[in-house]
């Protein structure tokens, strides 16, 4: 019976890319099919590797050296970051919600600041953003109003509240958690009250995937808000507007919670990964990698960072815009013993990183190293032999 190789169970199985998509390993040609369940794929990898793509030092390297991330039916999308707030402070102090876009391109969001209990100000690229952004807030914005916001304690991973708004200002009719998030609603998240006449009231903006989102200062009434931004949204004369430009912005990334273990344990999973394509899901079935695949799963025990500074000369001829991955271990027909199999990594021509998978490997029935570059410009793998990459990308120097 077919079993997953990281957690054992039987099933049910879904592709699992070797190489994560967003990080440029999207190529169809190298996936394992059958052998990783969906629990595992869904629920704890996905989550590991959104959090390296967007919350680490490789989602800065990311954000600013990769134009897209995973190819999905929609279309490529540019790279995000999760932080908190990502700001452009303009000339006359504003603040204006922002995105980075393409290359770490910094991408004004269309936007609504509430400046009085009457009044408003609007901030867009142009004219046609801002429409686009109005039609969608009043879709969010009818008869009933739905926010949701991320739940920080109890069951569930929101707090999902209902708002009725016939009367002509809103009131709340309920609250719930729940782990689905609705067909249409607002997000909403709370910022920090500051004690300055307007320094921080209400502002709703949609990101650059259309999703409406509310920020609102901390204690501030959220039916008060939603009743300001619907007749905002519905007396706003788009063709009122004027153009300004924007020169010489700061833009100011604020709160980017990154967990060290993570990036370790991604590439844990991606040494295990491509044991399994190249030599065999059975080989990593073996004992000698449970404990590795315990730390991947479930961080225990916990991986930290380890420099491969040293690698740098193996992986010098390597372009900038190709991840490297190299697995070193015993040789052809080593008996079994004190074998170290170690993957080496360079990710964005500069993050080098050496991760163990097993310190007594059982019998390697191929030749290592085993090298793999993955171009993120192109999403498209290459296996090397240790000869072929010698041959391609003549080493400066030897790895040990």
């Amino acid at each position: 019976m077919t079993t997953c190789i990281y957690c054992g169970s039987a099933g049910p199985f879904s592709d699992e890319h070797v190489i994560p998509a967003g990080l440029g390993g999207d190529d169809r040609r190298f996936m394992l099919k059958g052998i990783v369940c969906e629990y595992c794929n869904c629920r704890v990898f996905s989550p590991l590797e959104a959090s390296l793509l967007r919350a680490s030092p490789v989602a800065l390297a990311r954000q600013f050296l990769q134009k897209t991330g995973r190819r999905r039916a929609s279309g490529a999308s540019s790279p995000t970051m999760q932080a908190e707030q990502i700001l452009m402070v303009t000339r006359e102090g504003n603040q204006l919600e922002t995105e980075l876009g393409e290359f770490g391109r910094a991408v004004t969001l269309a936007q609504i600041h509430q400046t009085t209990n009457t009044s408003c100000d609007t901030h867009a690229r142009d004219k046609q953003q801002l429409t686009t952004f109005l039609g969608a807030l009043r879709s969010c914005l009818l008869d009933t109003a739905i926010v949701l916001e991320k739940a920080t304690s109890g069951a569930g991973r929101y707090v999902l509240r209902t708002y009725d708004g016939r009367s002509g200002a809103y009131t709340i009719t309920s609250t719930q958690n729940t782990d689905v998030r609705p067909k249409k609603y607002i997000w909403l998240s709370t910022v920090a009250r500051i004690e300055e006449p307007n320094a921080r009231l209400p502002i709703v903006f949609s990101r650059r995937s259309g999703q409406v989102s509310m920020k609102v200062p901390d204690g501030y009434p959220i039916d008060q808000a939603l009743t300001f931004f619907k007749k905002a949204a519905h007396q706003i004369d788009v063709s009122a507007t004027v153009s300004n430009d924007i020169e010489n912005p700061i833009v100011h990334v604020s709160n980017v919670a990154m967990d060290i273990s993570i990036q370790p344990r991604v590439l844990a999973k991606i040494g295990i990964n491509l044991l399994a394509f190249a030599v065999g899901a059975d080989f990593v079935r073996d004992r000698q990698f449970d404990e590795i695949k315990r730390s991947i799963v479930r961080n225990d025990p916990p991986l930290y960072p380890r420099s491969a500074e040293s690698l740098s000369n193996v992986f010098a001829k390597v372009p900038d815009t190709c991840h490297v991955f190299a697995l070193f271990g015993p040789d052809l027909g080593a008996p079994a013993g004190y074998n170290p199999l170690v993957l080496a990594s360079r990710l964005y021509g500069h993050m080098f990183d050496l991760v163990p998978l097993c310190l007594s490997a059982p019998p390697v029935p191929v030749g290592l190293p085993l090298y793999f570059t993955a171009d993120y410009t192109s999403h498209q793998i290459k296996q090397l032999t240790s000869r072929e990459f010698a041959a391609i990308y003549p080493p400066i120097g030897h790895p040990f």
